[in-house]
């Protein structure tokens, strides 16, 4: 309209057809016709420059009252065109069915062309788009580009294919990128760590897509975190706010950015061959720091400056560690209360209450963590040579007395308990240097002849056993079990056999 309202100013000025026709490179007929249209309407040339560019274009080339009357009609029945084609999965109808059914019964009068391009108009209208205002250290969108980059391995020759993973910042759009193995989980959570380092700090929460290695089950409301991306997630102190399944635009700034980094980064690449997976990283890191660089051009300014200016103090520092990988397994939890840890080759006690069933046991710098019903219920350090790991408050409380049991200073404080010659007695068994479990056991059945004898008797016979050097417990059942054996309180004459006349001595025997 800018350009029909020169027509009308170079007329006012005294020009003819063929010179405005010659100075703004449009036919004389199209000159004429829009002379024409003007006069038509009686309005001056003043009126006619101030009338606003829409309003003009109406008045000059109004819709007719036949396209207004077709769109009317397409409009009622609008909604059924929509309610079939949702359905043509399974009755297979076609736009042009659609239209030929509508025509033939002289329910519209559109042709097929005008016909597609207002039911595209009117889809598109249902599906609209909203803007989403991002806060500074707000969220980081994750996403892998769908095209990969790839090495030629040194060795075999063979061309290999990296995936590539991005973060983007939701307000300064600011964007790393890493090249890695696959989209596995370990490789995801070692590439997100690699791009949290770069960073030097992260947002308040991650949002990803609905893959398995971070999303066990996808849900609208309520999505299941994978174990081992939720235990990473947290060690950052982030938050985790999948997408909705099939919902792309929820991380529509990520998505945008793998556009961007097919252009500014892979296109640069293109005549680039690499021979590691270090390699191709050291290249990706150049390019999107020239990227991260450049100046957007709706913003006026360039991501990074985007970044340290406005968002770099919202956001969260690193902690004091990196993150280590942890592996995840579910085992189920044996009679004897241990379960048993494939990739390191060790057994880790759990409550004993829990045996039986199935836990998640998650392995991270050397601590494990075992969960039931996502509450921890057992951390272990992984430390030693020892194939077993356990804890006493894991075990039975019978077991518990059981294992405690079996050690030379419970058995010592059990004895005095009862008098020193008993300790003394325990003390010579222990001191015999035989193998432990076989000392605990004769402590423990000597032990176990008090409360079935008189206290008084007990202590005499460990007394004599002890003055003997008779610690075996079979010993001491004979001496608790005989009513012949008396003891008498002078120890010296014990042992010594009475004086008789009938007894001949050493002389008799040379």
């Amino acid at each position: 309209m800018n350009q029909v309202k020169q027509i009308y100013k170079l007329r006012s000025e005294g020009y003819g057809i063929k010179t405005i026709a010659s100075t703004l490179g449009i036919s004389k007929n199209t000159v004429k016709s829009y002379l024409r249209k003007t006069d038509e309407l009686g309005l001056s040339d003043e009126q006619l420059m101030a009338t606003d560019n829409p309003i003009l274009a109406d008045q000059l080339k109004p819709v007719s009252t036949q396209e207004k009357d077709n769109y009317q009609a397409f409009l009622q029945r609008a909604e059924h065109y929509v309610k079939e084609l949702s359905r043509r999965k399974q009755t297979h109808v076609t736009r042009m069915i659609l239209w030929e059914e509508d025509f033939h019964a002289g329910l519209i009068q559109m042709r097929y062309s005008r016909f597609c391009f207002h039911l595209r108009r009117y889809l598109k209208s249902k599906q609209p788009s909203m803007v989403m205002v991002h806060r500074p250290g707000e969220k980081m969108f994750v996403d892998f580009a769908g095209d990969k980059l790839y090495y030629i391995d040194s060795d075999t020759g063979k061309r290999v294919a990296v995936e590539v993973l991005l973060i983007t910042l939701g307000y300064s759009n600011y964007t790393l990128a890493i090249a890695v193995r696959s989209q596995k989980k370990e490789h995801l959570i070692e590439g997100l760590v690699y791009l949290f380092s770069w960073l030097g700090a992260v947002a308040a929460a991650l949002v990803p897509d609905n893959l398995k290695s971070a999303v066990t089950t996808p849900d609208r409301y309520e999505p299941v975190i994978n174990e081992t991306f939720l235990d990473m997630v947290n060690h950052y102190n982030m938050a985790v706010v999948p997408t909705r399944p099939v919902k792309p635009k929820d991380k529509a700034k990520v998505e945008t950015h793998v556009n961007v980094i097919y252009q500014q980064v892979y296109a640069r690449l293109r005549h680039k061959t690499f021979h590691s997976l270090e390699e191709v990283n050291q290249a990706l890191r150049e390019k999107i720091e020239l990227l991260n660089d450049a100046i957007m051009q709706d913003y006026g300014v360039s991501r990074k400056t985007l970044l340290e200016r406005d968002e770099r103090a919202h956001l969260k520092p690193l902690p004091d560690k990196s993150y280590f990988l942890a592996t995840q397994s579910k085992p189920t939890v044996s009679v004897n209360g241990h379960v048993k840890i494939s990739s390191i080759s060790k057994y880790l006690s759990v409550p004993y209450r829990l045996i039986g069933q199935k836990v998640t046991v998650l392995i991270s710098n050397g601590i494990a963590r075992i969960y039931h019903e996502r509450e921890c219920v057992a951390t272990h350090a992984i430390s030693g040579t020892g194939l077993y790991i356990t804890q006493d408050d894991h075990m039975a409380s019978t077991h518990r007395d059981y294992l405690h049991s079996l050690s030379p200073d419970e058995l010592k404080r059990q004895a005095r308990l009862i008098g020193p010659e008993v300790e003394g007695l325990i003390s010579a068994v222990l001191s015999k240097g035989l193998f432990p479990e076989q000392m605990y056991k004769t402590c423990q059945g000597i032990l176990a002849l008090h409360p079935k004898n008189e206290s008084d008797r007990f202590r005499q016979c460990c007394r004599w056993a002890l003055a003997n050097n008779m610690t075996s417990l079979r010993y001491m059942k004979h001496l608790m079990g005989s009513r012949h054996v008396n003891f008498e309180d002078d120890r010296s004459s014990q042992g010594q056999l009475p004086l008789h006349d009938n007894i001949r001595g050493r002389q008799n025997y040379v």
